[in-house]
């Protein structure tokens, strides 16, 4: 028998009563991370995978270069950027 539980492990669906971050508050806090390493910093996409916001911005001075950062949405912690 398979729980709750277990199928939103399976279908990677967010716990929604978990999330403490939204879309608002995944920007703002990319945003302010990437500012420490560029100048530049436009927003160009979201999407919650799980329980992870991808926020994907594009940092670049002439030419876009998209930059992806990982926020957990649960703590509001940088996981990683690419």
């Amino acid at each position: 028998m398979i729980t709750t539980q277990d199928s939103r492990d399976d279908f990677d669906v967010p716990v929604l009563d978990q999330l403490h971050v939204n879309l608002d508050n995944a920007k703002s806090i990319a945003r302010k991370f990437l500012g420490q390493y560029f100048a530049r910093i436009i927003f160009r996409g979201a999407f919650l995978k799980g329980n992870t916001w991808i926020v994907i911005m594009d940092v670049g001075r002439r030419d876009e270069y998209m930059v992806h950062v990982r926020i957990d949405a649960c703590t509001g912690m940088t996981l990683e950027y690419l």
